[in-house]
């Protein structure tokens, strides 16, 4: 008896792995960038526990957290509005809260 099955193909391969989306929850990203704007220890364990930006599901979230964690490091006041005037991630910002450009 020959087997048969060398022949299939297996129809969970192919091109179908590429159109897949990897995990990501941007309720918990953005909780976790509101809590480090409103708390220095919060960045710090960010950053204790190893989180990089490329971990970052939005792309708005990798850069306002490299952002955060940059100011975090020079010693700067954390405030939403330090962030555009020390990096460009105005957009970013617009895009994560739902403004319009004017």
């Amino acid at each position: 008896m020959s087997n048969t099955s060398e022949n299939r193909t297996d129809s969970r391969s192919g091109s179908r792995g590429a159109q897949r989306v990897p995990p990501h929850n941007l309720d918990a990203e953005a909780s976790l960038l509101g809590a480090m704007l409103l708390s220095r220890e919060a960045v710090g364990i960010a950053v204790e526990r190893g989180v990089h930006p490329d971990e970052f599901y939005k792309p708005a979230h990798r850069h306002i957290f490299d952002a955060i964690r940059s100011l975090n490091t020079s010693g700067d006041q954390l405030t939403p509005s330090l962030l555009p005037t020390n990096f460009v991630v105005i957009s970013c910002l617009k895009a994560l809260v739902g403004l319009k450009n004017s």
